[in-house]
């Protein structure tokens, strides 16, 4: 059986006061939620990686924790990916600022409310996990 090979997204847990940082991103989703992160840059470790994304999106700085979940699915195109939930926190008194690019809209959520978003389809089982603790 051949290895597998993906694409390797990295995601951010962000979790404050009962709530998780959840975003909308600009793109054909139809207003799905997932969770903000992106993806490994060549030569980039992944806590470095999502360090990068959170600033990049969110213009938050952020702490990279331990690995808390994963899951693969594959994409539209057939290409697998191989996503990888840190567990991240970040002062929540820093301002969100969503600027012109991917993201659209970020906003905290209830835990309890989280599985009840219409997430992107990859997201659910991690969701359902982390929600579950």
């Amino acid at each position: 059986m051949p290895h597998l090979l993906a694409d390797i997204p990295v995601k951010a847990w962000i979790e404050h006061d009962g709530k998780v940082l959840m975003i909308q991103e600009l793109d054909e989703f139809d207003g799905q939620w997932c969770l903000p992160g992106g993806r490994i840059d060549v030569g980039e470790m992944p806590r470095e990686a999502m360090m990068r994304e959170i600033q990049e999106e969110l213009n938050l700085d952020a702490t990279v924790g331990d690995i808390l979940d994963c899951n693969i699915f594959t994409g539209k195109t057939g290409k697998a990916h191989f996503i990888v939930v840190f567990a991240v926190t970040v002062d929540p008194e820093q301002p969100i600022i969503v600027e012109d690019g991917e993201v659209s809209k970020a906003e905290w959520i209830a835990i309890d409310d989280v599985k009840r978003l219409k997430l992107r389809p990859e997201y659910i089982p991690i969701v359902e996990r982390l929600t579950a603790k």
